[in-house]
């Protein structure tokens, strides 16, 4: 995940070129070739690399049957901002879809003896810059992990934005987003969150980071971990409404014993006392008070009770004891 310009294609091109290099594997791009099991079976990995740039220009290029050496101003101009947009929705389902069909084919073997000795790795390039896209594809991953042994990572390439823009400008062609876009995405960009399933599976890359630290991150990526159930936003707003009402009652049950104790100390003030009750009750139901410091609740209303300051300090003495014995 990151930035349009942040390397992340450039990091998945590596990756590739290291993977061949260090144990030979059966790559694939943009998950459409159908690679050899009886390869695999000679302790090769399948790796599976999907685009989504890549699956968004074809799309495109197919539309208007224009080749990517066009001159970009040209190839722009012939595609409308709604054309693109269903592009990229376009492009998005195909990957997902892509993505499906590598687990499906995973499950399918997972019962027969060579499935230990075929493992794949999935690239999946994109932006990722909102958590639900991310989450889209782990949800999809859990779907599969009772039959598939699967292990979680996300890459997320942390360059600044004023350098993703510089390389976004040294693009060719179609590929290059809008400035104004790409400083959108940097604003609304999730990083990955401390629940598990991202914290426990995000390798964040800058420049500093040491080759050897992607590559173990890689070889040693985390088994895949549940998302825990999101909660039900209109049972957590009637649980919420349910303790604010219980909350209520019971506050408003001390004030009525506050007015009884008033009105045992001098009945003339039972009417203002329970004047206060009322009063505080709406400034509670309002929220304008809490109700949790019992202290100056009831400060509160012994000053309504006595507004007066040159009223009796026996007086406000007695009201406040009896009270507190209350």
């Amino acid at each position: 995940m990151g930035l349009p310009g942040s390397g992340k294609s450039s990091l998945a091109r590596k990756l590739l070129q290291a993977l061949d290099e260090m144990e030979g594997s059966l790559v694939q791009s943009d998950g459409v070739s159908e690679a050899d099991p009886s390869k695999a079976m000679q302790g090769q990995k399948k790796v599976v690399y999907i685009e989504y740039d890549a699956i968004e220009e074809s799309i495109l290029q197919t539309t208007f049957n224009n080749e990517r050496s066009i001159d970009k101003e040209d190839y722009q101009s012939a595609i409308s901002e709604s054309q693109q947009r269903q592009a990229w929705n376009e492009a998005r389902l195909i990957a997902v879809d892509r993505l499906r069909e590598e687990l499906e084919t995973a499950a399918t073997w997972s019962n027969e003896s060579s499935a230990s000795s075929f493992p794949k790795i999935i690239l999946m390039d994109d932006n990722f810059h909102l958590r639900g896209m991310r989450k889209q594809i782990h949800r999809l991953l859990l779907h599969y992990k009772d039959t598939v042994s699967i292990k979680f990572g996300i890459f997320w390439l942390t360059c600044p934005l004023q350098v993703c823009l510089e390389y976004n400008r040294q693009r060719t062609a179609r590929q290059v987003v809008p400035d104004h876009v790409l400083e959108n995405m940097d604003r609304t960009l999730e990083p990955p969150t401390r629940a598990a399933w991202e914290s426990l599976s995000c390798l964040e890359i800058s420049s500093e980071t040491p080759w050897v630290d992607v590559l173990n991150f890689m070889n040693h990526c985390p088994s895949i971990v549940d998302v825990p159930p999101e909660p039900d936003e209109e049972q957590q707003a009637r649980d919420r409404h349910a303790t604010n009402t219980n909350r209520i009652h019971n506050l408003d049950q001390l004030l009525r014993q506050w007015v009884g104790q008033t009105a045992q100390v001098d009945r003339r003030y039972a009417k203002a006392a329970n004047g206060a009750r009322k009063d505080i009750l709406n400034q509670l139901k309002d929220g304008i008070l809490d109700g949790n410091d019992r202290d100056s609740l009831k400060d509160l209303f012994l000053e309504l009770v006595i507004p007066s300051l040159s009223e009796s300090l026996e007086l406000q003495n007695k009201f406040k004891d009896k009270l507190t014995s209350a």
